[in-house]
């Protein structure tokens, strides 16, 4: 190696060449050999700014994902569990939604496997909508003579079952669900009812999501301050319990933290 070259990092720089103003970057002549981007292994100006970062193998190793968790579609994105123990930022450091383009561009394989297809959805609107691959041919009949199946094929659940249950609806009346769930379509889940009515039942279920939401936080911003000021707790002296909710469905496994006093 020629004595104008210094080793930084990964880096080999030619100090001789000097540095030159690109694009707003002081650039230096420099490559990593080491680097899985061609043009990184390549001499040429690159900014300094990116010298002082790991290589993205190094990176890639500090990187826990858990796909056995599947995919989450959130706004049309996809995005999976990760986390990043040795991140600065203390978010990363925590499980959270990582989504495709950054982790690809750390070299980490996107494994998630489809699932089959059942034809029953969420839509934008939350409730469950069924194609025919989803319903029997009974079903897509009684559906077909109510004109519940839409243009594209199809059919909201919750009406379906509503219309199972009371027959043809009165003019007016819409289909409510009791515990404001909108994925829960049981027969004793679902009653007719206005407009308003059908509003409160999901403010209601709303309300009560953001309040055990909010609760966990606050419990679990003091249980990180007890355990940052002890220093190792040993987890038996945590209490962990489900809540008891009134209301059944998605809120009755929702968990509580109780500190042991």
């Amino acid at each position: 190696m020629s004595e104008s070259i210094i080793q930084q990092g990964d880096w080999e720089v030619d100090i001789s060449r000097g540095a030159q103003r690109i694009n707003d970057s002081t650039c230096v002549w420099s490559r990593n050999p080491l680097s899985e981007t061609a043009s990184a292994r390549e001499w040429g100006w690159h900014a300094k700014q990116a010298l002082k970062h790991p290589r993205r193998a190094r990176v890639r190793a500090q990187w826990e994902v858990d796909f056995s968790k599947g995919e989450i579609l959130q706004n049309r994105k996809r995005s999976v569990w990760a986390r990043n123990l040795t991140s600065k930022t203390e978010a990363l450091r925590e499980w959270h939604r990582a989504y495709p383009p950054h982790l690809i561009s750390l070299g980490i394989e996107w494994r998630i496997e489809r699932p089959a297809r059942t034809g029953r959805t969420i839509n934008a609107g939350g409730y469950v909508a069924l194609s025919r691959l989803a319903m029997t041919a009974e079903e897509i009949l009684f559906a077909g003579s109510y004109n519940l199946i839409s243009k594209n094929g199809i059919c909201l659940e919750h009406r379906l079952r509503a219309f199972q249950k009371y027959g043809d609806l009165a003019k007016g009346k819409l289909v409510r669900h009791l515990d404001g769930i909108k994925s829960h379509n049981d027969s004793d889940n679902l009653v007719l009812g206005t407009n308003v009515e059908n509003t409160a039942d999901h403010n209601t279920a709303r309300l009560l999501a953001m309040t055990w939401h909010t609760r966990y936080l606050v419990l679990t911003q003091r249980y990180n301050a007890l355990v940052r000021k002890a220093g190792p707790v040993v987890q038996s002296e945590f209490a962990f319990e489900s809540a008891a909710l009134p209301d059944k469905g998605i809120f009755a496994e929702m968990p509580t933290l109780h500190l042991k006093k």
